[in-house]
């Protein structure tokens, strides 16, 4: 065996050891192997931790889980389809500014939101909150896309029947 192999099968020896070695030192007698939680130990400002958080934040949303659009935080609006950090910023600033959207139609109001990002995120969102200036008023469920907004002003009068 040339001495560049044995040495590199040393090296391998040496950090399996190692490594059963910290199992060993981490572990508490009974607990199961693959029980070991290093991040429970880490402070919430370690990078590690932080690396964490952000993957517990990028999962997927799952199937029937809906995001409140109306009150979700940035961390929760990023995890819609095809709404990333900048366009979740902007979404939180607009409601920041003008209110709860109510609807789609109300969301449809944020720039960067268009009929085909509506028509991804909607079986994901809901709206827990009537529409401020811009948006549809008084409408807490889903509209179809396309339809109408909702208002609150009476409908306008009819004409009177011919005599």
């Amino acid at each position: 065996m040339p001495p560049a192999e044995r040495r590199a099968l040393l090296t391998l020896l040496a950090l399996g050891v190692a490594g059963q070695g910290v199992r060993h030192l981490v572990t508490t007698p009974g607990e199961p192997p693959g029980q070991v939680q290093l991040l429970a130990t880490l402070s919430p400002g370690s990078p590690l931790a932080h690396k964490d958080s952000v993957m517990r934040q990028a999962r997927p949303l799952e199937s029937g889980e809906r995001v409140d659009v109306d009150q979700a935080p940035l961390s929760e609006l990023t995890r819609l389809p095809r709404v990333g950090p900048r366009l979740a910023k902007v979404i939180l600033a607009d409601r920041t500014e003008k209110g709860a959207f109510g609807s789609l139609a109300g969301l449809d109001r944020v720039p960067g939101v268009g009929p085909g990002l509506l028509k991804i995120i909607e079986p994901h969102v809901v709206f827990s909150g009537a529409a401020g200036p811009g948006g549809a008023r008084g409408a807490p469920h889903n509209p179809p896309i396309g339809a109408p907004p909702r208002t609150n002003s009476p409908p306008p009068p009819r004409p009177p029947p011919p005599p």
